[in-house]
């Protein structure tokens, strides 16, 4: 497998600073956990994080830090997975999705097109979700509110940036409409993060946008 789109260095910088959604943090984690390239660029972006703060001059505290004796127990650890033997899922993602996509539970969205939400706690989180699309079909035209990552997890698709394969990582902003259009032989599977919900264009679309909401 070889990626050849990858997400911006301003979201790499965001991711490692953590102060992305996480929405789009998962969906960044997915793609690192697929792209040796992204992976090394990441660990850079920490090391100079973490040199930075070094440099940075000391401040008093107001209050004393706490006793440890006195901090709450932390909770047991979750039992680790090993996943599918093809792997699938990326493993930072099996937590939110499961180690298998077809044990997701999918609900019609448009002709071919189907989704499985994954909710998060608060409106600030973002909105990710995967998206099942039948071979040759297509999402209709749409624009964007805010940064929206689209990751492929299985099989393939195109729009006018280009084609889009396992791994490959989608970064877009409110400057982007484009309709992807799966793989005709073997359709696709993305996890979609974005900060806001999608702007259709087309009239059919909006029409129909009272009765797809998640």
């Amino acid at each position: 497998m070889t990626v050849t789109h990858h997400p911006d260095a301003s979201t790499l910088m965001s991711f490692a600073s953590g102060t992305l959604p996480a929405a789009l943090a998962a969906a960044v984690a997915g793609h690192l956990s697929l792209c040796p390239v992204c992976r090394r660029e990441a660990r850079l972006l920490d090391a100079i994080g973490a040199a930075t703060l070094r440099e940075l001059p000391g401040a008093p505290l107001e209050r004393s830090p706490p006793d440890p004796r006195e901090l709450p127990a932390p909770d047991t650890a979750p039992e680790v997975s090993t996943g599918p033997a093809d792997g699938e899922v990326p493993f930072p993602l099996r937590k939110i999705i499961g180690p298998r996509l077809d044990d997701r539970t999918w609900r019609f969205q448009a002709p071919g097109i189907y989704q499985h939400l994954i909710r998060f706690p608060n409106p600030s989180d973002g909105i990710l979700r995967l998206i099942k699309a039948s071979p040759g079909a297509a999402i209709p035209e749409h624009g964007h509110q805010g940064t929206e990552l689209t990751l492929v997890l299985r099989g393939a698709y195109r729009d006018r940036l280009g084609a889009f394969h396992r791994g490959d990582m989608a970064d877009l902003d409110d400057a982007v409409d484009h309709t992807p259009i799966a793989d005709p032989g073997a359709g696709c599977i993305c996890l979609v993060a974005s900060e806001a919900r999608p702007v259709f264009r087309g009239l059919l679309p909006r029409l129909l946008r009272p009765f797809l909401r998640a």
